[in-house]
């Protein structure tokens, strides 16, 4: 995992995390989770299908080093895991005020609340690849820059004018 940045991480573990909100109990009840269409319609499969969709796309590119196209229909891979874990949290945190209320919805809905997050810090380029040493970063030592000239020693005449 050397190399992988805040955001890729909190993608991929915000996606195993909705991945597992899935299977878990939607509904006090009980007998309701993501996979029931009768009660939820697709929306669980939705949510399912964002989370693998999120975690493939972003483990292929850390662990795997497949290069995605840079843009798909004007949007960057970034921006499209932004969206659709924007649309999972939309799902998961609608069901909160109905009679929705199990362990599968909250912690689905924190999920992805956590996903969305790791994809804008991955659009905006936010917090530096895990394991790297902070004196090779350039950020660390500041600009560079050299020192000023020392100053004639005394007694020695100025330097000529420039011509």
């Amino acid at each position: 995992m050397n190399g992988l940045k805040p955001g890729a991480l909190m993608i991929m573990g915000g996606g195993v995390l909705l991945f597992i909100a899935v299977f878990l109990d939607w509904s006090d009840g009980g007998d309701v989770n993501g996979f029931d269409i009768d009660g939820l319609g697709f929306h669980g499969i939705w949510v399912f299908l964002i989370a693998l969709a999120a975690i493939g796309l972003v483990a292929a590119r850390a662990f795997a080093n497949v290069q995605l196209p840079e843009k798909i229909l004007g949007f960057s891979i970034d921006e499209w895991i932004f969206i659709d874990s924007l649309i999972a949290f939309f799902i998961m945190f609608g069901y909160q005020p109905r009679d929705f209320t199990g362990a599968g919805i909250l912690l689905g809905w924190i999920a992805a609340a956590i996903m969305v997050a790791g994809a804008f810090m991955e659009i905006r380029g936010i917090g530096s690849p895990i394991g790297a040493s902070s004196a090779a970063s350039p950020d660390a030592a500041g600009p560079e820059t050299s020192p000023p000239p020392a100053p004639p020693a005394p007694g020695t005449p100025p330097p000529p004018p420039p011509a």
